[in-house]
């Protein structure tokens, strides 16, 4: 009875399975794939890292005269020639204090002449016991004094000048300025201040400061020193050029002849020179006699001789 129900219940689902449909294959989509070609070529190797800029030179700009500022010639931030204008203090009292003092050296270079006239003539004067000693002395002090007169006020001409020259702030070198720290009408310079006016940096090179661990820190030098090795060391020479002599491969393939002599004269040299390059002919089928020293004349044998570069 349990075989026969075993047998209806697979009959029974192998009518069912044969009336659900087949499922339909899709065709398999192939994926694509893009792919490089792969070329050996140096990689330059680089680290990351957050650091901050710092110009190598940095130049504040500070007033080396008292006055009031009249004049500035710059935006903040920009880009600057060495030599180009930057601010401009009041020149009046600087001009005035130079025309005083030019008004002194000419004085000065007046009196130095005269007094120099008065000393020679009481050095002619002298000869002659015209004058006295005490009369010839005060006449050489008062030109000394003079020529001294004259020196001091050139020397106060050129301070004036500079002084004046001071009032006119140019840029030392070639950057980029920051924002002015004075504005037009304020007091600079007064009683020795150095009033800081700007700063001016260099842009072309800077330096970069940042942290590293000590790992990357060694990591660097170790790749500095193999650069610098390899761009250092010197390159060899390139070796001379050689001359290779290949010696004949077979001594058997090579084959001399001799002329042929009356019987009843003794063998002839042969012709062929030792220098000359031995003709060759192909290999016979039949064992190729060898030359023994009772056989080849020495002549013959030097020219077989293989020949070593």
């Amino acid at each position: 009875m349990n075989r026969t129900l075993l047998l209806v219940l697979s009959a029974a689902l192998l009518v069912f399975s044969g009336c659900y449909p087949k499922p339909v294959e899709t065709p398999q989509i192939v994926p694509t794939v893009q792919i490089a070609r792969i070329v050996p070529q140096d990689v330059q190797l680089y680290e990351k890292a957050r650091g901050t800029t710092e110009a190598c030179d940095s130049v504040d700009i500070v007033a080396r005269v008292e006055g009031f500022l009249q004049g500035i010639y710059f935006r903040d931030g920009d880009v600057l020639e060495q030599g180009a204008p930057l601010f401009l203090i009041e020149q009046d009292t600087y001009k005035a204090a130079l025309d005083s003092h030019i008004a002194v050296l000419e004085a000065a270079t007046t009196e130095e002449t005269r007094a120099k006239h008065d000393f020679e003539r009481g050095a002619e004067l002298i000869k002659d016991h015209t004058i006295s000693q005490e009369e010839y002395d005060r006449r050489l002090a008062s030109y000394e004094e003079a020529r001294a007169d004259t020196k001091e006020a050139k020397a106060n001409v050129v301070t004036a000048r500079l002084q004046l020259d001071y009032t006119q702030v140019y840029a030392p070198m070639s950057g980029m300025i920051s924002e002015r720290l004075v504005s037009i009408g304020n007091l600079v310079g007064q009683a020795g201040d150095r009033t800081k006016l700007a700063t001016l940096k260099n842009m072309d090179p800077i330096n970069v400061y940042f942290d590293m661990t000590d790992v990357q820190f060694n990591n660097l030098l170790d790749e500095l020193e193999h650069f610098f090795n390899e761009n250092d060391a010197p390159k060899p020479a390139a070796p001379a050029p050689t001359t290779r002599v290949e010696p004949p491969s077979v001594l058997q393939n090579v084959v001399f002849q001799q002329p042929e002599t009356p019987a009843e004269q003794p063998p002839a040299t042969p012709t062929t020179p030792v220098s000359e390059t031995p003709e060759v002919a192909e290999a016979p089928a039949s064992p190729p006699r060898k030359w023994g020293p009772q056989s080849c004349p020495s002549e013959v044998r030097k020219s077989a001789e293989p020949s070593h570069p």
